[in-house]
């Protein structure tokens, strides 16, 4: 999970797979320069959701190896506090907004259509996807919400892009490239996407996709490290931070 603007960030949770697949609570502030390593999750696991900031972060849902969790931490700048569960245990959903007033959104193992807005304290139920899809990239707030790409199912990989208003979804203009376990980062009218997975070979990308509020432009630009299931955070299109993730 992923949260903050991208000179001060935070990343938490995930899996490493040197050698086998390995849960991690490690949390790690990132100050625009650097790294550094801060209190763990309560709960260990990975595909989980992020939203807020590096003093007010938001992990919610996740797959602790065994099943989907409905758990959800609070963080404050040090350490992680257990609060009220997301409504259903869920993984791979999208996510954005600060910590008193952000939502998830999509969700795996079947790609579910379902958002749920936090209000600091209570999950409640807001509008349907139109397009259900899990593990797609989300930025902006509660209010003004981008849920982009994302997977229909396997191994269909969605170039679908929606936009939030508090209330209900509206689809919009397509990305140009279809794909899934992708980064995001900024806001519903100045986003960047970057990498995931296209479905095809390489199994991983470093393409990147920026949106201005109604149009998708393919970048000049890519990632230096081809990855998918990558952590993407930052408020703005030209300042964004792409980390960890899968190169195969």
């Amino acid at each position: 999970g992923v949260a903050g603007p991208a000179s001060s960030g935070i990343f938490f949770g995930g899996a490493t797979n040197t050698p086998g697949t390995t849960i991690t609570a490690v949390t790690e502030e990132y100050s625009g320069f650097a790294w550094t390593e801060e209190g763990n999750l309560n709960t260990t696991r990975y595909y989980m959701s992020g939203f807020g900031t590096q003093t007010a972060a938001v992990a919610a849902g996740g797959f602790n190896g065994t099943a989907n969790v409905a758990n959800v931490e609070e963080y404050d700048g040090s350490s992680w506090s257990e609060v009220t569960d997301i409504p259903a245990a869920a993984r791979s959903q999208g996510a954005a907004g600060p910590q008193t007033a952000g939502l998830i959104f999509g969700a795996a193992n079947s790609p579910t259509v379902k958002t749920f807005e936090y209000d600091g304290t209570n999950w409640t139920a807001g509008g349907d996807l139109n397009t259900g899809r899990k593990y797609l990239a989300g930025t902006g707030t509660q209010t003004a919400t981008l849920a982009a790409g994302g997977s229909v199912g396997t191994p269909v990989r969605s170039v679908d892009t929606e936009e939030y208003d508090g209330s209900s979804w509206t689809t919009v203009n397509s990305m140009n490239t279809g794909r899934a376990a992708l980064g995001g980062s900024g806001i519903q009218t100045s986003t960047v996407v970057a990498g995931g997975s296209t479905g095809g070979s390489p199994a991983s990308s470093t393409a990147i996709e920026e949106y201005d509020g109604t149009n998708w432009t393919t970048s000049p630009a890519t990632l230096s490290t081809t990855r998918r299931y990558l952590g993407g955070f930052g408020t703005s299109l030209n300042a964004g931070v792409f980390c960890g993730g899968k190169n195969g």
